[in-house]
């Protein structure tokens, strides 16, 4: 999960050198001022370091990923538009290295891009990140042996050290010693070939890196050319096509009815694309076999005329997750379950974004758990299943709201063209929890962007309570994130981090990128590199096998998968890195597993610890789940040992404490036989495993929450959910997920068994309607996204984005209590079980209470409900004609002890037409409770109150009577009190006032005064001569 929180970088395209200076132009003439040309589009390659293109109607530009830096360009001569027209689009290949462009007249331009170049510069950056030197080409280091090796250099062994220059040396030590250096590569784009297409191109997508298919019109034609053949010739084995016409799919009017293609979206892992024709329909398409051997398949997805004849627009696969997103003209977005079987169920639909205009496109984050939908007017940020995280709609934020095109260059870079012809550089804060979580990382959320990394140390802190939903933590008190800034080296060299987590009490980071792995220590303040011995020398940062980590109290965990030498292996590392001198090396492992001895082929997927039991889980390729109970064993030893060792027992600072790490190995969990073995998703996509019972676990894999139950033949998995972000352990006895709009509790502690446990609804804010069965999300705003649940506090913490100038966003966090929706929880289930006996799922009023009265806001949260009672009772006559919700409720209130502060504090809160609904329902009108409060509470205070109450009840009441279907108007109060109120009012400012309360005197008074003035002035007459009477 991510969010915008600066702008890092504003900037133009280049300026050029005049075309009449460059000696390889005079043989062709170029429009002047490329650098003013609109651009069309920008398109990345995400998180490999490879460079990123911009296009415009002539020019296609070749930025740096590192720098975003412009390092080549290829601008088309005036001929060149002519013959071959105006550049429209560009495509990708799979390994980012092919470039496919298509222009106005038909013809498609591919591009190469040439990673290895002599033409390097060395780039050098400051301890704070600013470059402060860009410096010579270097050598051709690659080839060069001297390089390698030279005077005196750690390299020198087994070669020939003759000839060897010292300056070539000099720089090989310079580059692999200082961790602030980077090259930025001259990459060299090559227009590799021009195809000339007859028959007009509808779309285009590269179905492999070496593989264009293009979808034709007149006729209707799939055809798949092979770009690495040395001659395109029809008449080859190189080029094949398909006749659309002659597809059943394609003519079959339940499916495509001969509408042509509008719009595609292709997706390389699964190989297959959405597909959106003329009339507005969606079909998943399916493309298999050879050049040879063409083979197509669909299916329908969406038909336009099924839901009032509403036309798709864009569409987009998240293959991280086996989603389809389907955004319709009207801007509502439907989510799509894509299943293996080759088809699609619907999970939800996110309402209209109301200020939201035309939809323009749609991007998917690099990890797959949020995607963007730009419109015209601006663009919100959504979860992979539909929660708003950020929208420019709600901020003025000039350079990024209005904009044509939008890219990711990593998991926390952004970059987009606004309608300025600007390029904006936007960095992300990212949240560990969406790659590879577990318990760790949503216990001990982290946020990380370019420069640093936040921990969350609410756990340190002590919040006051509010009687409110939500309240800001703002001050430094109650700050609860702890910021570090990642070192520089590690920040430059890293392109991709892999894995990230926190230990258990905070104090201890791990950072796994795709060159390194750094721990940091908050109690020495300092950070550690791994330090990996290279098998082979290179200048080149090697690639890490290392893939995921993870904390057991001070003890860190690597998770290691070599696919190249196909190993992969578990590394447990001593707390002794931690210790201001000692190295992070390989030597303080003190336990290791190779998953080459199992009996399996399998390797290393991810691994997840139970904090409540000490459980180790490891997940592996082959569906196997292995387990370990980690212990720790504390041995005490004397420094000083022999005849004088008695005479410091009692001295603490003169014994060293070790601490020793055991694993025992327990139970094996195989599972290959829960799942569809040619179903690759599930290790692909797979999200965490969890502890349910001894035998029993849960998994999430895409957004498929699986319950695995030991039966007697064997495991059995049945699917919980297929709407689920995240799953993880609150407590002992409570597992809390995530489903992209609302947070789903499951208690434990009646029940083990998941199938027999409701789940418990837990609001986050979003306006939430489900109908036959499909969750509807109405545009609301911006909603937090929970990232982590103090569940002893009934308390969710989220992150929203703050606006506080044009170029300036930044992160708040908020929290809500959830009590509300558990004291809510349990009335509903207490009214759908008439036996309380035979469900578990469901406890008495009194157990209800006694469960959550301990906590401070256990009356408001009694005053919240009444109140949204009476809204919905209101809103709809027929709400709770029984009254079984009221009486369950108003019991609550009545074991409080405090009933009447509680409903007076509600009925304030509540508009005056609410009030006959309470009164009716509780059998007791105003009048009743002032001379109750009065002669027998001996309550002046509430006696008070609930005058002003039965007034205007009064008055309501009476208006409903006269005036059937009028609205009362709330000001117009009888100006008639009749003399027993009088003297009741003058009894009771009585009191009042020999008690003090003024405040409540006055408020009286300031009502009664409204009511009728007259009669104020002569009751306050007489108190006036009884007081002085009494004096």
């Amino acid at each position: 999960m991510y969010w915008p929180t600066s702008i890092s970088q504003v900037q133009n395209l280049p300026q050029l050198k005049p075309f009449e200076e460059i000696p390889e132009c005079n043989n062709h003439k170029y429009d002047p001022n490329p650098h003013n040309d609109e651009i069309i589009t920008i398109l990345s390659n995400y998180t490999n370091g490879l460079p990123f293109v911009i296009l415009t109607y002539r020019s296609i530009y070749v930025y740096d990923w590192t720098h975003k830096t412009p390092v080549n360009i290829h601008v088309r001569s005036n001929d060149s538009i002519d013959k071959f027209g105006k550049n429209e689009s560009v495509k990708l290949s799979p390994n980012q290295q092919t470039f496919a462009v298509m222009t106005d007249k038909n013809h498609i331009l591919v591009y190469t891009i040439q990673l290895t170049n002599d033409n390097e510069v060395l780039v050098i950056q400051s301890n704070n990140g600013d470059i402060y030197q860009n410096g010579y080409p270097i050598t051709n280091y690659q080839q060069d042996d001297i390089v390698y090796g030279g005077v005196d250099s750690k390299y020198t062994e087994g070669r020939n050290v003759a000839n060897q220059g010292i300056v070539k040396n000099f720089i090989g030590s310079f580059l692999n010693n200082n961790d602030n250096e980077v090259l930025l590569k001259d990459y060299s784009l090559r227009l590799k070939l021009v195809l000339n297409v007859a028959s007009p191109i509808v779309e285009y997508c590269f179905i492999n890196s070496m593989e264009l298919m293009l979808i034709n019109t007149a006729p209707h034609a799939f055809q798949i050319i092979q770009l690495n053949s040395k001659k395109i010739d029809t008449s080859t084995d190189n080029i094949n096509f398909i006749l659309a016409d002659k597809l059943d799919w394609f003519i079959d009017s339940e499916i495509n009815n001969s509408s042509e293609i509008v719009y595609m979206d292709y997706n390389y892992d699964l190989d297959c694309f959405l597909w959106i024709n003329e009339q507005g329909d969606v079909l998943l398409v399916k493309h298999s076999g050879t050049v040879a051997d063409i083979r197509i398949t669909a299916k329908l997805v969406y038909r336009a005329s099924m839901r009032d004849g509403n036309k798709a627009c864009q569409v987009l696969i998240n293959h991280f997750k086996n989603l389809c997103y389907v955004i319709l003209e009207t801007s509502e977005i439907l989510i799509y379950k894509l299943q293996h079987s080759f088809s699609c169920q619907l999970l939800k639909i996110i309402g209209k974004c109301l200020p939201a205009k035309k939809v323009n496109n749609i991007y998917l984050h690099p990890h797959g758990g949020s995607f963007v939908v730009l419109y015209q007017n601006g663009w919100n940020s959504y979860s992979a299943l539909g929660n708003l995280n950020f929208s420019t709609f709600e901020y003025d934020v000039q350079k990024i709201t209005n904009s044509k095109s939008i890219q990711f260059l990593g998991a926390n870079q952004m970059i987009l063209v606004n309608n300025l012809n600007e390029i904006v550089s936007i960095d992300l804060t990212v949240c560990n929890t969406g790659d590879g979580f577990n318990s760790l990382s949503m216990k001990r959320p982290l946020l990380y962007d370019s420069d640093k990394i936040s921990i969350f140390k609410a756990y340190e802190k002590e919040f006051i309570e509010h009687n409110h939903q939500f309240n800001e933590i703002a001050n430094e008190e109650n700050n609860v994130w702890l910021n570090e800034m990642i070192p520089v080296g590690f920040r430059i060299h890293n392109n991709l981090i892999r894995s990230c987590s926190v230990s258990d009490d905070g104090n201890n980071v791990c950072i796994v990128g795709n060159h390194d792995v750094v721990i940091f220590s908050n109690v020495t303040k300092k950070w550690k590199y791994l330090e990996i011995i290279q098998e082979e020398v290179s200048f080149d940062k090697v690639e890490s096998a290392i893939q995921k980590c993870l904390w057991w109290k001070n003890f860190l965990i690597l998770g290691t998968n070599d696919r190249k030498r196909k190993e992969s292996k578990l590394f447990v590392f001593s707390e002794r890195i931690l210790e201001p001198n000692e190295g992070f090396t390989v030597d303080s492992i003190v336990w290791s597993y190779d998953f080459s001895d199992t009996p399996f082929d399998e390797h290393f997927v991810n691994f997840n610890i139970d904090l409540f039991n000490d459980t180790f889980f490891v997940f592996t390729s082959q569906f196997n789940c292995y387990t370990w109970n980690l212990k720790m064993e504390v041995s005490i030893q004397d420094k000083i040992v022999g005849d004088y060792a008695a005479l410091f027992a009692e001295n603490s600072s003169l014994k060293t404490i070790k601490k020793q790490i055991i694993l025992q190995r327990s139970v094996v969990h195989q599972l290959k036989s829960c799942f569809n073995e040619h179903d690759d998703s599930v290790i692909l996509n797979f999200g965490t495993i969890l502890k349910v019972s001894e035998t029993d676990l849960a998994l999430l894999s895409n957004t498929d929450l699986f319950y695995i139950r030991k039966e007697r033949h064997g495991n059995l998995a049945t699917l919980i959910n297929s709407s689920v972000e995240y799953i993880y352990k609150l407590s002992p006895s409570l597992l809390c997920l995530f489903d992209g709009s609302k947070l789903i509790h499951y208690n434990l502690s009646t029940s083990t068994n998941l199938l027999e446990l409701k789940p418990i609804t837990i609001n986050t804010g979003n306006d939430l309607v489900i109908n036959d069965g499909i969750a509807t999300v109405n545009y609301s705003g911006v909603c937090l996204y929970p990232i982590t649940t103090i569940s002893n506090q009934n308390t969710m913490f989220g992150v929203e984005v703050e606006c506080f100038n044009k170029v300036k966003l930044q992160l708040e966090t908020n929290r809500k209590n959830y009590l509300s929706d558990l004291v809510d929880h349990y009335i509903l289930s207490n009214i759908r079980v008439k036996n309380l006996e035979e469900d578990s799922n469901a406890i008495n009023i009194a157990t209800v209470y006694g469960k959550f009265s301990v906590f401070k806001n256990f009356n408001f949260v009694l005053e919240k409900l009444m109140v949204d009672y009476l809204q919905k009772c209101y809103d709809d006559s027929n709400y709770d004609k029984d009254d079984e919700y009221f009486m369950r409720l108003y019991d609550l209130i009545i074991l409080t002890g405090k009933f009447y502060e509680i409903v007076l504090n509600c009925l304030k809160k509540t508009e005056t037409q609410f009030w006959p609904i309470f009164f009716t329902k509780s059998k007791e009108n105003p009048r009743d409770v002032v001379q109750k409060l009065f002669k027998e509470a001996e309550n002046q205070k509430l006696t008070a109150h609930y005058f002003i109450i039965m007034l205007n009840y009064e008055k309501i009441t009476s208006s409903q009577i006269s005036n059937r279907g009028n609205k009362t108007n709330k000001k117009e109060i009888s100006n008639k009190i009749g003399k027993k109120d009088q003297q009741l009012i003058i009894n009771v400012l009585k009191k009042l006032i020999l008690s003090h309360d003024f405040e409540t005197s006055f408020e009286l008074v300031r009502f009664l005064k409204i009511v009728d003035d007259d009669m104020t002035h002569k009751c306050l007459g007489k108190l006036k001569a009884y007081l002085n009477g009494s004096q």
